[in-house]
């Protein structure tokens, strides 16, 4: 009984004790174990104060809200008196976090997505993190195609209370495309809409442009690819119903399914105005491309919008908001479409500015410019500014920005951020060419004189054909209206036997002014007036033809040399352009001042033009021809002036300037008509934006349109074209622009001399 009665105490002391442990007034709280984080940044984060009670359930509520912060991974309370102790053990920091193993996905490209994780140096550390960081790098993998990737984490502790995240990765071959299925479709076939695709099933190319590579990017692009092809072709209702993707067991091909609903077709009624026009509907209808009985197009729609708005920001109402209503019969299956016009207040300019230089006048820019100060906006003409600036030799990049003037809704000013580059350049080259062998060159350029957009250049070269030096100074605007002028001397020394041509060389020295005037946007003529002094040398054997003409001619001469050229160029960029043309035509008379002046006049006509075609492939025309002939005393064109082909710029595979007609010794002498053209395919290129490979088809020849036999020329085969076909090489190089050329001469002569191998290489340092 005594000892029962003994237990029962106790027990009840025991009960007290913990009522006390349980519930008590904290009149201090401390923390136990901090390290990195302040006492008072982790007291903001508990829902107590000192004084307030502590409960069992407050007490839960302390240590989960801790646990919530993420700082901590062990948190403890205990009781010291009045005192509230809380132990905790701080979770250690990310101190490094490396990646190794990557190629297909940058390392900058990864961090960024586990950044979004809450992953990152300085960031806390805990077990679950390593499955975060091998789900989230995964993902970001299997997006790539990549389902093979694997990833190995090693944490190493580090000091104070750190740890090192070493992350290695396997990324593993990229899945291939087994097969792409479309389901639903009847109104197009299967294979016309997988050409919308990028990617594909693998082809012959395959290897180049990586389009049987799977990633989920690429197949949202080509769904979205799919949809915009419905409806532009009047499916008004098509939806994709779904689309899945599922791997074969080895995770290295995929099978693409997607589901389509097309629906029914859809055609144009009709189209009509609303709201304030502004322009009279003759303008503003020959602008629309929805034409009824059309089949509704959703491009033509955009189009037509775009259009209007322009043409209304042509006329000041920069701010115009052209609202499309269409209004589908369904009954009859045609929609007629109302754009309505809100074309706002019209809005003038009050100043045009220019910030991000101090190396040029205000004004070498501002006369790039078409949008006055002043003048009512035009979105064009701020465009077309753009592109002027964006033209000019010594700047890289110009950013626009219209901002209102405070107070006055209808006035902004326009801005354009101008980034510059030198514009001087000391050159010194040294290069190789298949026909000059070794080129050497030395010079001064100065694309933006003293601030003012003007040009300057000091040049002299070598090579085994040519010795030459010139200056030349051009200011692009001599006149206020855009008329550029400019003076250039020159001196040189050529070697047409080193040229694959006839034994001869000609010393010339002479001066030239030259104008250019603007046309349009990109057309501009050139004229040019000049004295030209020139003096021939022949060999100790010379041909026929060269003894004749210095017998009849002499060997000095002095002229006026007189040019006028037009120029197109609307070209996207002047290294590897990707689309555009680029034309030039022209005419030169040299007109005599004395007896010993030549007579001759020449005509002249190019073109480059390239077209995207699909994805990244590019096509390629090229052409020039020339004519020319002799006046007065000359019955003929002189033999130095004939025109040459073969040859890298020409036609390919056949030794350079060897075409067309050949004087007695065997040596081509080149002929007053000549032509050549090229059909090219330029090939998406994955290793670098620098190299540039054309599959390409040359042709052309070199003809005399005037008997000359009895001067010992003689035109082999004068009725043939040569052709040529091959892949030419270019890479834009640390060095320079290189450019190697491997062709085949198609249908050669036994009088051509074929490279099949042929190059270029310069270097500028």
């Amino acid at each position: 009984m005594q000892k029962r009665v003994y237990c029962i105490i106790i027990g009840l002391l025991v009960f007290c004790s913990q009522v006390y442990a349980d519930s008590f007034t904290a009149t201090q709280i401390k923390f136990v174990g901090l390290k990195r984080i302040s006492s008072d940044t982790a007291l903001s984060y508990l829902p107590v104060r000192p004084g307030d009670e502590i409960t069992p359930a407050i007490s839960d509520q302390i240590i989960n809200d801790l646990y919530k912060t993420g700082f901590f991974s062990n948190v403890s309370l205990s009781e010291q008196g009045s005192t509230l102790i809380i132990n905790v053990a701080e979770r250690p920091i990310i101190s490094k976090l490396v990646l190794s193993g990557n190629k297909v996905v940058p390392s900058k490209e990864l961090l960024k997505v586990l950044r979004e994780m809450n992953i990152a140096e300085g960031y806390e550390y805990n077990r679950s993190t390593l499955k975060t960081i091998e789900t989230a790098l995964l993902d970001e993998y299997y997006s790539h195609g990549k389902y093979n990737a694997r990833i190995n984490i090693q944490v190493v502790p580090a000091e104070n209370d750190s740890v090192a995240v070493y992350i290695n990765i396997s990324e593993g071959l990229t899945a291939t495309i087994k097969q792409i299925n479309i389901i639903g479709n009847e109104a197009f076939s299967e294979h016309k809409l997988s050409d919308q695709f990028q990617l594909t099933t693998p082809s012959l190319f395959s290897f180049i442009n990586h389009d049987d590579q799977y990633s989920s990017e690429k197949l949202a692009g080509d769904l979205d690819k799919l949809t915009a092809y419905y409806l532009n072709r009047g499916y008004i209702h098509f939806r994709i119903d779904s689309s899945q993707v599922s791997m074969t067991p080895d995770r290295k091909h995929v099978y693409i399914t997607i589901k389509i609903i097309e629906g029914a077709q859809y055609k144009f009624s009709g189209y009509q105005f609303s709201g304030n026009l502004i322009l009279p509907k003759n303008q503003l209808q020959p602008l629309v491309q929805v034409k009824a009985g059309n089949v509704f197009s959703k491009q033509a729609v955009i189009d037509s919008e775009k259009a209007i708005g322009d043409a209304l920001g042509a006329k000041g109402y920069s701010e115009a908001k052209i609202s499309v209503q269409p209004a589908i019969d369904e009954q009859n299956k045609t929609i007629f479409v109302t754009f309505t016009i809100h074309p706002g207040q019209r809005i003038y300019v009050r100043h045009v500015y220019f910030v991000g230089n101090s190396s040029t006048n205000d004004f070498a820019f501002r006369r790039e410019i078409t949008q006055m100060e002043g003048g009512l906006i035009s979105t064009q003409a701020i465009k077309n500014s753009k592109q002027n600036i964006q033209q000019l030799p010594f700047v890289s990049d110009v950013e626009v920005t219209t901002h209102p003037v405070p107070g006055k809704p209808n006035e902004v000013d326009v801005g354009y951020k101008v980034t510059t580059v030198p514009a001087g350049e000391v050159t010194a080259g040294v290069g190789y060419s298949d026909v000059d062998g070794l080129l050497f060159n030395i010079g001064l350029n100065q694309q933006n004189v003293l601030g003012t957009g003007n040009a300057f250049s000091v040049n002299a070269s070598y090579s085994a054909s040519m010795l030459s030096a010139q200056v030349s100074y051009f200011n692009p605007y001599y006149t206020t209206w855009g008329v550029g002028r400019g003076f250039n001397l020159y001196a040189s020394h050529y070697n047409a036997d080193q040229a694959n041509t006839a034994d001869y060389a000609l010393d010339s020295y002479g001066g030239a002014v030259n104008y250019s005037i603007p046309l349009a946007q990109y057309d501009s003529l050139q004229f040019s007036i000049g004295l030209n002094d020139s003096y021939l040398q022949s060999s100790s054997s010379p041909a026929t033809v060269i003894t004749n003409f210095v017998n009849r001619y002499g060997r000095s001469f002095f002229q006026i040399p007189v040019s006028l050229g037009w120029n197109h160029n609307s070209l996207d960029k002047a290294v590897f352009p990707t689309l555009g043309l680029v034309q030039n035509a022209g005419v030169s008379v040299d007109v005599p001042v004395e007896k010993n002046s030549l007579e001759f006049y020449k005509l002249s006509y190019g073109f480059d033009y390239y077209h995207p075609l699909y994805e990244q492939f590019i096509a390629q025309l090229r052409g020039d021809t020339g004519y020319g002939n002799g006046y007065g005393k000359f019955s003929q064109l002189p033999f130095f002036e004939n025109f040459y082909a073969g040859g890298m710029g020409s036609v390919r595979g056949y030794t350079a300037n060897t075409l067309g007609p050949q004087d007695n010794n065997g040596d081509s002498v080149g002929g007053n008509l000549y032509f050549d053209a090229s059909v090219g395919l330029i090939f998406p290129n994955p290793f670098s934006r620098s190299l540039r490979t054309t599959w390409f088809v040359d042709a052309g020849d070199v003809y005399n349109t005037y008997s000359m036999t009895s001067q010992g020329v003689t035109n082999p085969d004068k009725a043939s074209v040569r052709y040529s076909t091959g892949i030419e090489f270019d890479w834009l190089s640390p060095i320079g622009m290189l450019n190697f050329s491997l062709a085949k001469a198609i249908n050669p002569s036994k009088y051509d001399d074929t490279t099949p191998f042929q190059f270029n290489i310069g270097t500028t340092f």
